[in-house]
């Protein structure tokens, strides 16, 4: 069962990821972008780290493979739809967090982590 301390735990770390690079999205600064993944998916737990624009295109993975391509072929298409943090869980240890990234006035993308625990069992 998820405990409720980690499912606020990793939305409250998906919040200050977001602060972190919005204006990096804003700027098209796509390295570093790609560094903060870089550095969130070496830290326990963290398997991958995606980010989309506001059209569903990845523009940042952790698995470069997924660069450039639609989310939704090979993704929830329904976590670029979501207007605020969720996470949810994709097996007994797999959780994924979905949230929106935004911009002054509009959505910029989406932010999705896919977090894996031992422990959630």
């Amino acid at each position: 069962m998820i405990t409720e301390n980690k499912t606020e735990g990793l939305k409250q770390l998906s919040k200050a990821y977001i602060w972190a690079i919005r204006k990096e999205l804003m700027t098209n600064n796509l390295e570093q972008v790609n560094l903060y993944a870089i550095d969130m998916v070496k830290e326990k737990g963290f398997q991958s780290i995606i980010v989309c624009n506001n059209k569903g295109v990845v523009v940042s993975a952790t698995n470069k493979k997924q660069e450039g391509k639609l989310f939704s072929s090979f993704g929830k298409s329904n976590y670029l739809q979501f207007q605020e943090t969720k996470v949810e869980s994709i097996n007994d240890s797999t959780l994924v967090v979905a949230s929106p990234i935004m911009g002054f006035n509009s959505k910029l993308g989406t932010l999705i982590v896919e977090y894996q625990n031992k422990t959630l069992k």
